[in-house]
């Protein structure tokens, strides 16, 4: 017979977990424990990052970068990184609503969308990295950043999930050419020494540019009335700005980008934006003691000429 109100008022809390000792129940938290710490340890033992000379880096200052958005290499690419972030965000933050309440999808065939689009893009690396080898980053910088332009507008076409796995799969593509493009041509624009000043700029100015792109999202959507229609007029004007940034990746000056093996940690998968990777660095090849960035600033990044033995 169940106790009444004033027995479970009176009971003792560790009878109503089922009367396991306290010392029972710390154990998973001590089992954690000691494996996150043998975790750090190995992890000590097997670091393998060779010495950096913090004295030779150098300190880009913001107005220096903000200069080289016209002229310089690394600073023409952040510009159109940039211009892309705020295009893309205008209509990435809302996809899930649009998934989850607009579309009535099921949480696990939001799930499955949202995966589709992660897991093409890493069976799709090795095949990537391959077409970036023989044609050069900088034509699958222009695949891939012309192949997100539609993406938010093929969302408007069709509310057919099936045809949504579709377009998740061409996103995953786009996306992941984008990206291996982006982080090649990163590596081969920025100076050696200036990298980590400019690569921390640009990720402070790419988090402004996400907050800007959504902010501009939220005020249309809240002022288109949060209608089906008004999620698919918002879908359009992020199609329309990606279009525009086209005037900038053309600007992306030449660059002569080789290969180089390395090892990305995904940080984060977003719906219809690609996922959030960073490379791990002690993956990453020696710099050549002759790399200097004056002589990498004005070459050609176009595949060599068959003929020519290059």
């Amino acid at each position: 017979m169940p106790p009444d109100g004033s027995d479970l008022r009176r009971a003792d809390p560790a009878s109503l977990r089922g009367g396991a000792p306290r010392d029972l129940r710390l154990r998973p938290v001590v089992l954690h424990g000691r494996g996150r710490a043998a975790r750090l340890g190995a992890l000590s033992r097997w670091q393998s990052d060779s010495p950096v000379d913090v004295t030779k880096h150098r300190t880009v200052p913001l107005p220096q970068l903000f200069r080289r958005f016209a002229h310089g290499a690394d600073g023409r690419l952040v510009a159109y990184l940039l211009g892309l972030q705020i295009a893309a965000q205008i209509a990435s933050p809302f996809f899930n609503p649009y998934m989850l309440e607009k579309l009535d999808l099921s949480y696990a065939l939001y799930m499955t969308i949202v995966a589709t689009s992660y897991l093409t893009k890493v069976v799709a690396s090795p095949w990537l990295g391959r077409f970036a080898a023989r044609f050069g980053a900088r034509t699958l910088l222009r695949v891939g950043g012309t192949g997100v332009i539609p993406l938010a507008w093929f969302w408007t076409v069709t509310s057919d999930w099936r045809l949504l796995l579709v377009i998740q799969i061409v996103s995953g593509l786009a996306w992941g050419a984008l990206e291996l493009a982006n982080l090649l041509m990163f590596f081969e624009t920025i100076h050696e020494h200036e990298r980590t000043s400019v690569l921390t700029v640009f990720n402070l100015l790419n988090a402004v540019a996400t907050v800007i792109g959504a902010s501009i999202g939220a005020v249309l959507l809240k002022r288109f009335g949060e209608t089906r229609d008004a999620y698919h007029t918002l879908f359009l004007i992020s199609t329309v700005a990606r279009a525009g940034t086209i005037v900038l990746q053309a600007r992306v000056l030449a660059v002569n980008v080789r290969a180089k093996p390395m090892i990305e940690q995904t940080i984060a998968v977003r719906p219809a934006l690609g996922s959030i990777n960073r490379p791990i660095l002690s993956t990453l090849p020696d710099e050549s003691a002759d790399s200097t960035g004056e002589d990498r600033k004005r070459i050609d990044l176009s595949p060599p000429d068959p003929g020519s033995g290059a």
